[in-house]
């Protein structure tokens, strides 16, 4: 049972009609949801990604291709392997050109450019 405790001292009639109505005076809680959690802890996760990636020298040939670790704006393919190779041809490592080092043998010497 609410009884009026500030009769008579200016500026408490606020806080007794604060008291009398608290539904009032209250603002519904947020909930989150899993939703909420798992988009917080994806955006760290990549930001902490993209840190780790900046630190990577830019005479990195995939950094020099792709800065951000987003995906390629041509990537829709569902098979990573799919996906490792064309990544390995866009920067150039194939087996055509460093089948040598997978074999360890001497590297070839392009007869064109002697």
């Amino acid at each position: 049972m609410w009884c009026p405790s500030h009769i008579g001292i200016k500026g408490n009639e606020t806080v007794d009609h604060a008291a009398a109505n608290p539904t009032l005076s209250l603002s519904p809680l947020k909930t989150s949801s899993a939703q909420d959690y798992n988009s917080f802890i994806n955006k760290i996760i990549k930001t902490r990604w993209q840190n780790s990636w900046n630190d990577i020298p830019l005479s990195n040939k995939l950094k020099q291709l792709k800065p951000f670790v987003e995906p390629w704006d041509s990537s829709n393919r569902n098979s990573r392997i799919e996906e490792v190779i064309i990544t390995r041809i866009r920067i150039g490592h194939t087996r055509l050109t460093h089948n040598h080092l997978f074999t360890r043998s001497p590297q070839p010497i392009c007869m064109h450019l002697r």
